[in-house]
């Protein structure tokens, strides 16, 4: 956690605008400072979650990028790792902003706020089965 918090914060200092609004709106210049969370993109998109790395066997990749590949039109003969895959299915959302799909992504929880000089909280975006 203390690591997220650090990295947020150095990208804000450095001039990067954090996503404050359930309307997502991309930027021209620059970057948006989101949050993600795999296991729940996973869950929004009504696919059984990628198990933890530990347990995660190489047929559970396999098989969640399949279903990802024939959803999205991705290249199937692609190995991702399983890091490469919660990446993917994290970053879905991000697809959707920058392509201006409303219905492509949700933002739920509650909007960030500073707490002792540093922000908290915040939205975690996820893709959706509409994309």
């Amino acid at each position: 956690m203390e690591f997220s918090i650090g990295v947020f914060a150095h990208l804000i200092a450095e001039g990067a605008l954090l996503g404050i609004n359930q309307s997502i709106e991309p930027i021209a210049d620059g970057l948006l400072v989101l949050e993600s969370f795999p296991r729940s993109a996973w869950r929004k998109l009504k696919m059984i979650p990628l198990p933890a790395k530990a347990n995660a066997t190489s047929s559970d990749c396999e098989e969640r990028f399949g279903e990802l590949a024939g959803r999205y039109g991705l290249k199937p003969e692609l190995r991702p790792s399983h890091d490469d895959l919660q990446a993917l299915v994290a970053g879905l959302a991000g697809i959707a902003i920058v392509g201006r799909k409303h219905d492509g992504y949700v933002a739920e929880g509650a909007s960030p706020f500073q707490h002792d000089g540093h922000w908290v909280e915040g939205f975690i975006v996820n893709p959706t089965a509409i994309q």
